[in-house]
């Protein structure tokens, strides 16, 4: 009797939209830690205050981030929802980005480490999100908690074609997967709402957020034609990886031969082996990591050329993946956040690589 009684534990269900969510927030995240890191370098870290108060932008984080917060729990409707995304994500990144004063006892806003700390923080997220875009199999639970948070196209009168046979699809897998006779009837009710409303039809009007969404759709489609073979795509990975591989050589050609360097050039290397030996150990795993992955980068582009562009391009995807994921995370501590752009070009060809492939493996 006594395990009869004892009441189910409600499990979380993932909201519908919960990919576009995380999306806003991680773009809301980077964009906010590159241009504050911007807007400090170029005005010269200016302070909110005076001798004896500093409003660091940490408040300023926590105040967004609090409003963020407070936009569901007052809000129902999906739009609350988006600005929590992007809220949550501007006031993230203004606490992360002084994260340095945070682990060190002098307040080291410029700490080496915070660069990595807030990265590893963003590939976190992003962990989040891959996991998410994963299509695994829903419950007739989760479907019919899906179909009650998109009833907001129907209160609000904007059903559209696309949206009504999204209803029709979820309710419809309901009733084949649950055997519960007040779900089945809650379904056929659900259903029949739909089938009404769909007599009111209204054109689709996709938000920026979808219409970004088919821009890339199409692109991807028009670039990856397989009656072509997307040889600008293997120059793309060939400069990356030439570059990846330059960078650790001038490195320790300069070091070797103790070469003086104007300014600008010793910034773009950032010759971190004279540093001490204690950092110099780190420095050598970054150069080393850097240039054999440029080397398979390179590897993968040439084999591309040659016709083979399925080990090319699982080539290209795992030696961009680690160096997103491993080597990135040195290359923060040592260059802090000036490596913010090569970072974003290295992304926007694993993507790529990411497209490349799956259209490989779908044909």
């Amino acid at each position: 009797m006594a395990g009869r009684n004892k009441r189910k534990v409600r499990r979380l269900v993932l909201r519908y939209y919960a990919e576009r969510y995380i999306a806003l927030l991680l773009v809301s995240f980077a964009l906010t830690i590159a241009v504050t890191r911007l807007f400090l370098e170029v005005t010269g870290y200016p302070q909110i205050g005076n001798s004896e108060l500093h409003l660091a932008h940490v408040l300023w984080g926590g105040l967004i981030w609090f409003a963020g917060s407070l936009l569901p729990l007052l809000f129902a409707n999906r739009r609350a929802l988006d600005l929590s995304a992007l809220l949550t994500g501007v006031g993230s990144g203004l606490f992360m980005d002084e994260v340095g004063k945070f682990i060190t006892s002098a307040n080291d806003y410029f700490y080496p480490a915070a660069a990595p700390i807030i990265y590893a923080f963003f590939l976190l997220t992003v962990l989040i999100f891959q996991i998410l875009r994963r299509n695994a199999p829903r419950t007739a639970r989760e479907r019919l908690y899906h179909v009650i948070e998109m009833f907001e196209e129907l209160i609000e009168g904007d059903l559209s074609e696309i949206e009504q046979e999204i209803f029709l699809d979820e309710l419809n897998h309901v009733k084949e997967l649950d055997r519960n006779d007040n779900l089945q009837e809650l379904a056929d009710h659900l259903l029949d709402i739909v089938n009404e409303e769909g007599k009111r039809i209204v054109p689709h009007r996709p938000d920026p957020l979808e219409r970004l969404h088919d821009f890339w759709h199409q692109l991807s489609e028009k670039w990856f034609d397989s009656s072509s073979k997307p040889t600008w795509l293997f120059w793309i990975w060939f400069l990356l990886g030439l570059i990846t591989v330059i960078h650790p050589l001038a490195s320790f050609y300069v070091f070797i031969n103790r070469l003086p360097l104007p300014w600008f050039l010793d910034e773009l290397l950032m010759i971190n082996l004279r540093s001490s030996s204690e950092v110099r150990i780190l420095e050598y795993l970054r150069l080393w990591g850097e240039g054999s992955l440029g080397l398979i980068i390179l590897l993968a582009s040439i084999l591309g050329v040659f016709g083979r562009a399925k080990i090319a391009v699982h080539l290209a995807f795992f030696a961009n993946l680690a160096l997103l994921l491993l080597i990135n995370l040195l290359v923060f501590y040592y260059d802090q956040f000036s490596a913010i752009f090569f970072t974003i070009i290295q992304l926007a060809v694993f993507i790529l690589a990411i497209q490349y492939r799956k259209f490989l493996l779908a044909h």
